[in-house]
């Protein structure tokens, strides 16, 4: 009796351990040389800030188109594909002024979007993990070349958004661009309500750090939905902007809330919506200002993000 009391003990551990490994979700991405596949990356941002007492606001809409192909899988699992920004929409207005271009469309490339437009068609190459680590990132040939060049034709004057928009066409903004489109997953799978965590950063004017929580809220055989909650802060190791001999400093902190749709065969996001909200001060000084300048500053952004 007290063998038989041992073996039923023992086979409920079993069962129950079976159990709860059956509910782990084993997220990574499956694709198949040859796949081909775009994504819509649709960005606005509303952002406000306080300088001299005046009260300054400006509005700015992206829209790019991704093209991605699989050239090889290895033995391993990874893929290596190639990518290339292939659409690129820009609206905004400012205290400047008002900018739009779309290249669809329009045959002459504003100064404000030369930057931007300078990566259209021209395809990156790229090794993507089963667990969505990006690695072994190439340009095209003479592409940095030709970024660099125009980065110093534009000078000073455009410094500012300038460097922004080149850091972003350049190797590390498209390895950025990934990373936003491409999930790293856990090891082992995920279960449902139990988070991971994932640290990036990104360049927003300045290296901000990102401390991602995703969460697993529901799985199907067709549909793996995640929640994702991010803290936002400026990385401590970034020293101060310097534009025009002034060095201006960041205090921002924020955070991002989102909803994201992925394909339970492929491990592609179909879709995502997610809002980030970041507010602080910005500080300026040097030699040109008679006393240190603090300019309050928020930004509000939406953020969708659509498989084609």
């Amino acid at each position: 009796m007290k063998n038989t009391r041992i073996l039923f003990i023992a086979a409920l551990i079993l069962s129950v351990g079976m159990q709860a490994e059956a509910k782990k979700v084993n997220l990574k991405y499956q694709l198949k040389a040859g796949t081909e596949f775009k994504y819509e990356v649709a960005m606005s941002q509303e952002s406000a800030q306080e300088v001299m007492g005046n009260s300054q606001s400006s509005t700015t809409s992206t829209t790019t188109t991704l093209d991605f192909k699989v050239l090889e899988v290895t033995s391993t699992g990874d893929m290596n594909m190639k990518a290339a920004l292939v659409a690129l929409s820009l609206t905004g207005t400012s205290p400047a002024g008002e900018m739009k271009f779309n290249s669809a469309t329009d045959t002459v490339i504003p100064e404000f979007a030369k930057m931007s437009s300078l990566g259209l068609n021209q395809y990156y190459t790229f090794t993507l993990s089963p667990l969505g680590k990006i690695t072994d990132l190439k340009a095209p040939e003479g592409f940095v070349e030709k970024l660099d060049k125009l980065i110093a034709e534009q000078g000073a004057a455009t410094m500012g958004m300038g460097a922004v928009a080149g850091a972003a066409a350049g190797p590390e903004g498209f390895q950025k661009s990934l990373e936003g489109i491409f999930l790293t997953f856990p090891e082992g799978g995920a279960e449902v309500k139990k988070p991971w965590n994932v640290e990036s950063k990104i360049n927003q004017m300045v290296p901000m750090k990102v401390n991602s929580k995703y969460e697993l809220m529901n799985s199907t055989k067709e549909t793996n939905e995640l929640k994702v909650n991010s803290q936002i802060s400026v990385d401590p190791d970034a020293p101060p902007m310097d534009i025009q001999g002034m060095k201006m400093s960041f205090e921002l902190v924020g955070a991002k809330e989102g909803k994201i749709m992925l394909d339970a065969v492929t491990g592609l996001i179909n879709a995502v919506e997610a809002t980030t909200s970041i507010s602080g001060n910005i500080s300026i000084e040097g030699p040109q200002l008679p006393t240190p300048m603090s300019i309050p500053m928020t930004v509000r952004m939406t953020e969708k993000i659509s498989k084609k």
